[in-house]
């Protein structure tokens, strides 16, 4: 991304910020979390962005109860992915476990086979390859019931 491209994406998080923790500030958690996403900020993947991620996701992690099932997986997962890309498996770890909870609550097929994955990966990471050898395979397996071609590596 050119440096031009760089201060705007800055000033775009700046600004959805704002408007986001106003949103906070009123515990209008619901439409906080439409915005997000919303606004794809949800899925940033920039390192030094990550760290700006979880500060908008930490309000909503601590208010999960306000959001619906869905949402409440998908903020547990993206805290997950955001830790992850921070080196910071441990924490990954727990908000993976979370999201997958929720996912088999909701019986959520697909959440449940990337969950699985992201722990598995998260495992490896570690240097604990049985476990994650076990999320993988338990992931493959469920992205074979649900025909994921993408989660079955293909």
């Amino acid at each position: 991304m050119s440096h031009s491209g760089i201060s705007l994406r800055r000033e775009l998080i700046e600004q959805v910020s704002s408007h986001y923790f106003d949103l906070i500030k009123v515990h209008d958690f619901k439409k906080a979390f439409e915005y997000l996403t919303n606004t794809n900020l949800i899925n940033i993947d920039d390192i030094g962005e990550s760290k700006v991620l979880l500060t908008l996701l930490d309000p909503l992690v601590h208010n999960l109860s306000d959001l619906d099932l869905n949402a409440q997986s998908l903020v547990l997962t993206s805290t997950g992915s955001t830790y992850a890309a921070l080196s910071e498996y441990q924490n990954a770890l727990e908000h993976y476990e979370k999201a997958l909870e929720i996912a088999r609550h909701i019986g959520d097929n697909l959440s449940e086979s990337n969950t699985l994955r992201n722990i598995g990966s998260a495992y490896a990471v570690l240097g604990v390859y049985r476990k994650a050898l076990d999320h993988y395979e338990k992931a493959l397996e469920i992205a074979r019931q649900i025909e994921d071609k993408r989660g079955e590596g293909g």
